[in-house]
């Protein structure tokens, strides 16, 4: 083969290679085109899925502020039931301390006026038992007195 025949073999073979190269040129094209096109609908699914959880994520931080809300209500409301709770404490401890100093000795007082009036009426009642006796004693004198004075008379 000469030098000619190689020549255009390679021309022909280059030819080749640059339509080959054409048509992987074109399918680079499309195929960009394609990765363009899917990656605009990515960015934009991507937007859409960014704006619904920007949404959602603003919906659940206003239901937390909402339960921060209430659960400061109910901390107000147990400091106030804690407050109630610590001044009952501090009544049924002036309560106790008021009855061990004044209700426990009164208590005491009277039960010793009850034992020392208890004495007493035992007394009373021993008098009058005697006084009966001393009353019976003189009815029947009286009695047989007046049988005398009127046999005298």
């Amino acid at each position: 083969m000469d030098n000619e025949q190689l020549l255009r073999q390679i021309g022909g073979m280059f030819g080749q290679v640059n339509q080959q190269m054409e048509e992987l040129a074109g399918q680079m094209g499309q195929l960009t085109r394609r990765m363009d096109t899917m990656e605009t609908r990515l960015n934009q699914r991507m937007d859409t899925l960014e704006s619904q959880l920007t949404e959602r994520l603003d919906g659940i931080d206003e239901r937390l502020d909402g339960i921060d809300e209430r659960l400061d209500g109910i901390d107000e409301r147990l400091d106030q039931v804690e407050g109630r709770l610590d001044q009952v404490e501090s009544t049924l401890t002036r309560v106790a301390v008021t009855q061990e100093n004044v209700v426990l000795p009164a208590l005491k007082q009277l039960a010793e006026g009850h034992e020392e009036l208890t004495r007493q009426i035992g007394v009373v009642a021993t008098q009058v038992e005697r006084n009966t006796e001393t009353i019976e004693l003189h009815t029947v004198q009286i009695a047989g007195l007046q049988e005398k004075v009127k046999a005298l008379a």
